[in-house]
């Protein structure tokens, strides 16, 4: 019977996503293999990674139901055992470097949030968060969020904050609607050596 199960989920992984989704993360055909083809996931056009997976709460991810005595903290220590299966379908390759737990909150129907945010080389990444949704059974229902993949960006500040404090002070005095340019910030900084 698993193998039937294993069969519908491959079908469904085939028909209902990308097949963007089916060659770059495993994490999306383990979830469906493990839901017996019951997660939905949409997908990033742009990545080919999911951006929303939608659970049914009977779905009985085993260690991703809360456990009865419902706290903040088994919402998240949920939320991440779910992202260590299944992240690689957001993307996520290394879920401690990556990923940073932010908070959960508890809404007024008694469902819970957790918020995650995302880190590249020790950085935040601006608009890169993933959510974790549980209903008030304590059931994950869905996951949703932006994760940026395939960053290539430097680390390493060319400036100080004391510089670069300076040079925008400097903008701003001459001209605050003087656009920002690498020019502008180069002649500053230059300045500032001097």
């Amino acid at each position: 019977m698993h193998h039937v199960g294993k069969l519908v989920a491959t079908m469904c992984l085939a028909l209902n996503t990308s097949t963007a989704l089916a060659e770059k993360p495993k994490g999306a055909g383990k979830l469906l293999a493990d839901t017996a083809g019951n997660a939905q996931i949409s997908v990033n056009k742009n990545t080919g990674h999911a951006r929303f997976i939608r659970l049914k709460p009977t779905s009985q991810l085993g260690p991703v139901k809360s456990s009865a005595r419902r706290t903040v903290h088994n919402a998240a220590y949920s939320s991440m055992t779910f992202l260590q299966n299944y992240g690689s379908a957001f993307g996520i390759v290394d879920l401690d470097a990556e990923l940073k737990f932010v908070e959960t909150k508890r809404d007024k129907l008694g469902s819970e949030h957790s918020i995650f945010e995302q880190y590249y080389k020790g950085l935040p990444v601006f608009a890169g968060d993933l959510r974790t949704h549980f209903n008030a059974s304590g059931e994950m229902i869905a996951v949703n969020g932006n994760f940026l993949t395939d960053i290539k960006a430097p680390t390493k500040a060319k400036l100080t904050l004391a510089q670069a404090k300076k040079v925008a002070f400097e903008l701003v005095d001459q001209d605050p609607t003087q656009q920002l340019t690498t020019e502008n910030i180069k002649n500053a900084g230059n300045r500032e050596q001097k």
